[in-house]
């Protein structure tokens, strides 16, 4: 009887003092599910929280042999299933994208400039379908074109001149994005996030970003807009600094599956930033533009093969040139932090954010002499 007794007591003090889990705060608005996450991030039992970074190799464009392979800069890239690198360069003189093998070696170049059949003259986003089709998006000719992955060129499809990028995706729909000019509307400059069927009907808009009319005495940022959006295999992921930090996760139909909010801190925007960005500036831009007390809640994101979202704020990180990054599981919840660098302004004046294949990092960096490189990094959780 006193060892049952015991026995009890001890079975209580045990489930009594373990540290308990923060409970998840999940709710329902609007019929969609909603993951409340805190500044902090959640421990969930069992699973790893802790990103290390290993670095393997870089693609330097400060590298002769780099440089003979006509890379001198990298605008955009992207990575296949079997881990080669395609980096486009859009200051190309021959070739627009440039192959490289999963340890970094040259492979070819294929997109030659021109207007032939095949040629290229803006290309933007290159984009990796399951089938490794290598897709770029070219702002000249308004033409998604469609490469094998040793360059070999398949096809291509005529757009009309509003359409600024094009995503093709698993069912076959794309998710387009165009380009509205109104002088009369709130919004001068808008782009529409839009579903489109395979024959280029519209099935409905998801996002929108939009900059107010000078015209009509609104003045825009002077700024970067925080505005994000990512596509993988399942789903569309978009955040708008107008909703704040708030990211709305849509099936490939179209349906809103989920919220992800996420309490932040607010960056202040200090005076050397102003007047740094404000050097250079004509005066009728600084009329037309203001700095605002905060930056935006985020910058850009990212997601891997595992539906993990990686979202970079503009928090500074540990080292110069890298920011924080809050980093959600497949349901939204905030699991961990780290600090990332690579978060690159393109000249088209898109984030190129850093992408995550197959447990590696791949990422952008600006060296101190002003050059690029492509590092990557093999991720490792605990």
């Amino acid at each position: 009887m006193k060892k049952s007794i015991y026995l009890c007591l001890a079975l209580f003090l045990f489930l009594h003092c373990e540290p308990k889990q923060e409970k998840i705060e999940k709710y329902t608005e609007d019929g969609v599910k909603v993951i409340a996450n805190h500044l902090e991030p959640y421990k969930i039992k069992g699973k790893p929280s802790v990103l290390h970074l290993d670095q393997e190799f870089t693609i330097d464009t400060e590298n002769e042999d780099i440089i003979k392979t006509g890379l001198t800069n990298i605008d955009y890239f992207n990575v296949d299933s079997e881990g080669s690198i395609y980096c486009l360069n859009e200051k190309c003189l021959e070739n627009f994208v440039l192959k490289f093998d999963r340890h970094g070696n040259f492979l070819t170049a294929f997109g030659r400039k021109g207007q032939g059949p095949g040629e290229l003259q803006m290309p933007v986003l290159p984009i990796i379908t399951s089938q490794d089709e290598v897709v770029l998006m070219d702002q000249g000719r308004r033409e998604l074109f469609f490469f094998n992955k040793d360059g070999t060129f398949i096809k291509s499809i005529l757009q009309d001149s509003y359409t600024m990028a094009m995503h093709p995706l698993e069912n076959g729909n794309y998710l387009i994005v165009k380009v509205v000019y109104d002088p009369e509307d709130d919004y001068i400059m808008q782009y529409p996030f839009s579903l489109y069927s395979s024959d280029f009907k519209e099935i409905k808009e998801l996002d929108r970003l939009r900059f107010p009319n000078y015209r009509k005495g609104r003045k825009q940022k002077a700024i970067n807009l925080g505005f994000l959006w990512s596509v993988t295999k399942n789903n569309f992921y978009f955040g708008n600094e107008e909703k704040g930090y708030e990211v709305r996760v849509y099936d490939l139909e179209g349906n809103m599956v989920r919220k992800i909010k996420k309490e932040y801190r607010k960056v202040r925007i200090p005076e050397e930033y102003i007047k740094e960005h404000s050097e250079g500036m004509s005066e009728l831009w600084k009329q037309r533009t203001y700095f605002p007390e905060y930056f935006p809640p985020f910058q850009c994101a990212f997601t891997d093969d595992r539906e993990r979202l990686f979202i970079i704020t503009n928090e500074k990180g540990n080292n110069p040139g890298e920011y924080m990054s809050d980093i959600f599981n497949p349901e939204g919840i905030f699991i961990a932090r780290t600090s990332l660098s690579g978060v690159i302004n393109t000249p088209a004046q898109i984030f190129l954010p850093p992408l995550a294949k197959k447990d590696l990092l791949y990422c952008v960096q600006e060296k101190d002499s002003g050059y690029q490189e492509l590092a990557v990094y093999r991720m490792k959780w605990e």
